[in-house]
């Protein structure tokens, strides 16, 4: 699926001990600046892919903008432990997928990833409680291994 704006999407691999706020040497939201839309949301473009979940594409079509400027995303969970997420494009109305991410266990406990974004940065940050480090960008083209 080929989406025309680059959004720059960071995944880390974390502790449960890690606190993205204060790593010094994490990305930062103002290093990947967007600039908000203001105007009306468009209408739904479904594809063949996404018209599977209309609905949710739908209803997510009518709240505004909350991430990279222009898009509108949410995220839900399987039932199983993993998270997916949608993508709606306010100015076009064009909708994708995120990628998905799971949780995980520790000691017989769950741990769901954690999930920071903003309306007016393309940053998309999502801390996975895995034990190893590793980021990876995700331009939503091509997937570029930082390791």
């Amino acid at each position: 699926m080929k989406i025309t704006v680059k959004i720059m999407v960071l995944i880390l691999y974390g502790s449960l001990l890690t606190n993205i706020a204060y790593a010094s040497n994490s990305p930062k939201f103002a290093q990947y600046p967007a600039k908000v839309y203001q105007g009306k949301n468009a209408k739904v473009r479904l594809n063949k892919d996404t018209r599977f979940f209309r609905t949710r594409f739908r209803e997510l079509a009518k709240n505004p903008v909350n991430f990279a400027g222009h898009y509108a995303i949410t995220f839900f969970g399987c039932g199983a432990g993993c998270v997916s997420g949608l993508m709606f494009d306010a100015k076009l109305g064009k909708t994708s997928y995120l990628p998905s991410v799971m949780g995980c266990y520790i000691d017989d406990k769950f741990y769901d990833s954690e999930i920071y974004y903003k309306k007016n940065s393309r940053l998309l940050i999502v801390l996975l409680m895995r034990v190893t480090a590793q980021a990876t960008i995700i331009s939503l083209n091509p997937m570029v291994s930082l390791n």
